[in-house]
């Protein structure tokens, strides 16, 4: 009887050693510290300039964009949570796609927000971190710049 013991207590040993060297060897998704970023970009930036709104609105709606260490994010233009998914392309590219967003009409902020929507998916994007500022670029030149909010 105590050999049946030693012989289950020895196979369960080898299972859970097993089991936990297959968990181990399974493959995550890069997280944005992983990608080489660190925690200078997975943070919130307030937003002061975006193509097509004047400062004054980014300011008085409170305008946020909020990049994650798991490579999502979100941003508020003062109305609608919007949240997106982003990726870090070779030499500081960024992208974003799959935006969704809460479906609140909002009469001021809406158009800022609809239009923030539609354009942060439609191209490849640099960012630039320069001291406390963020700025993502386009073909066009900067479309976002923004602060970081811990900034004086």
């Amino acid at each position: 009887m105590n050999y049946m013991k030693l012989i289950m207590t020895g196979l369960l040993a080898i299972g859970l050693l097993s089991f936990t060297a297959c968990a181990a060897g399974k493959k995550k998704s890069k997280t944005a510290q992983e990608q080489g970023t660190g925690a200078v970009l997975t943070q919130k930036w307030m937003i002061t300039e975006m193509r097509g709104t004047t400062k004054e609105e980014l300011i008085k709606f409170g305008a946020f964009i909020s990049f994650n260490k798991d490579m999502n994010g979100s941003a508020y233009m003062g109305c609608n949570g919007i949240s997106f998914q982003y990726k870090l392309n070779k030499a500081q590219g960024i992208s974003m796609s799959n935006v969704l967003s809460t479906m609140r009409y909002c009469e001021d902020s809406s158009p800022i927000e609809n239009r923030f929507s539609q354009e942060i998916v439609k191209a490849e994007y640099q960012y630039e971190i320069k001291g406390h500022f963020l700025y993502l670029k386009d073909s066009k030149g900067v479309y976002i710049k923004a602060i970081r909010p811990d900034w004086d």
